[in-house]
């Protein structure tokens, strides 16, 4: 089971020399002056006071739709000590970690290759450290797998493959009380709350609960949320930037047991889900299965060691070197595609071709998963059109 840890060090940034040769293309954009001779240049404290308020309303912006997860391909592992036998163990289940996390389920570890890699688990390590459990002084080994060889395992079990790029959920659930319903939070319900983002992290999915200010308490009594209203619901998330929603009304039967419905809202539809009289963690357990599940079975597309077919994209609204390198860095770290080639650049249009195992509609769907990416057509075969939006 993966734990929260300290920060085990500093990162280590890896320069791409090639993206450079890109900067040939944009020259129009990227003209520059030294700073001291570009004219009515404000005073330092002005200046400061500039980026407090870009700050500050940076903050108040809601969450994108999707995040790019990280240490999709790490996990870190509780251990008892840091000899050789506990870190074998501590390998097998960072690899367990890993597989679920990638293929968005637990069935590739029924696969006869998977399960002779997790018994030689250590030799696929890339590296580990030894770190400290948050709020203790318990010790966990963080391993970290080769991203490379765990898609060609999951290929050769014939597990699909999930991206980093995943949506954010939102969690609204209200728990009947002696004092009336109330929206679940990490203070006035820790054990549900954090077993609920533990299980997403486990799985390799950003999640999150509302704020719950006043904002929030008006557009959604919990009184109208116990109701379960997807409309009221979902508009009521708009502010988040968010379209996943976990939502759920509960009752307890004991002093640890709940009974309760749980709902999970997007733009594909509704599903729902009885939950018998369980713990905080079965409850939370079976919200991230209803989640995760629907999601993976969206998302994650079937991994391939076969020649990647190519895609053509074309995207307009590109309209300065800043744009054309976030939508390159951002299609360049999904895991699907192979290469990117850049086959043709006229005004604000630029037009690319996706070398990848995945088809057409699974892109579409992962391309749309980027806040900056609008559809402008429907996919056609062998071609996506978009754009950039700012």
């Amino acid at each position: 089971m993966a734990v929260s840890v300290r920060s085990a060090g500093p990162a280590i940034l890896l320069v791409n020399p090639a993206r450079f040769i890109r900067l040939a293309i944009f020259t129009r954009w990227t003209g520059t002056m030294p700073a001291r001779h570009c004219p009515g240049r404000l005073p330092v404290p002005h200046r400061l006071l500039l980026l407090l308020c870009w700050l500050l309303l940076a903050a108040s912006l809601p969450l994108r739709a999707a995040e790019q997860v990280q240490d999709l391909y790490a996990s870190a592992v509780a251990v008892a000590d840091r000899r050789a036998p506990a870190l074998e163990e501590a390998a097998r289940q960072a690899l367990e970690e890993v597989l679920i996390k990638t293929s968005g389920s637990d069935s590739a570890l029924a696969a006869p290759a998977v399960e002779a890699a997790l018994q030689r688990a250590r030799e696929l390590m890339l590296q580990y450290s030894y770190v400290r459990l948050d709020g203790g002084d318990g010790l966990a080994a963080r391993i970290e797998f080769d991203p490379p060889q765990i898609r060609a395992l999951l290929a050769e079990a014939g597990a699909p493959l999930w991206t980093a790029n995943r949506p954010t959920v939102l969690i609204w659930l209200v728990e009947e009380t002696p004092d009336g319903r109330r929206f679940v939070t990490r203070e006035n319900n820790p054990a549900l709350a954090e077993a609920l983002i533990r299980g997403f992290q486990r799985r390799g999915v950003p999640a999150r609960f509302p704020l719950l200010d006043l904002a929030d308490t008006a557009a959604l009594p919990a009184d109208m949320a116990w109701q379960l209203p997807a409309s009221r619901l979902q508009s009521a998330a708009a502010r988040y930037g968010v379209n996943d929603l976990l939502a759920g009304r509960l009752a307890t039967v004991s002093a640890r047991d709940y009974l309760g419905d749980l709902v999970y809202l997007s733009s594909a539809g509704r599903l729902g889900r009885a939950v018998s009289p369980g713990s905080p963690e079965a409850l939370a357990a079976a919200g991230v299965d209803l989640v995760v599940e629907a999601l993976a079975a969206r998302y994650a597309v079937a991994a391939s060691s076969a020649a990647a077919d190519a895609v053509l994209l074309e995207v307009s609204g590109v309209q300065s070197y800043a744009d054309y390198a976030a939508l390159l860095n951002w299609i360049e770290g999904l895991e699907l595609v192979a290469r990117v080639d850049v086959t043709a650049v006229a005004g604000e249009q630029l037009e690319l071709r996706l070398h990848s195992g995945a088809s057409v509609e699974s892109l579409a769907d992962i391309l749309g998963l980027n806040a900056n990416l609008v559809a402008a057509a429907a996919p056609e075969p062998g071609r996506l059109s978009y754009r950039w939006r700012r």
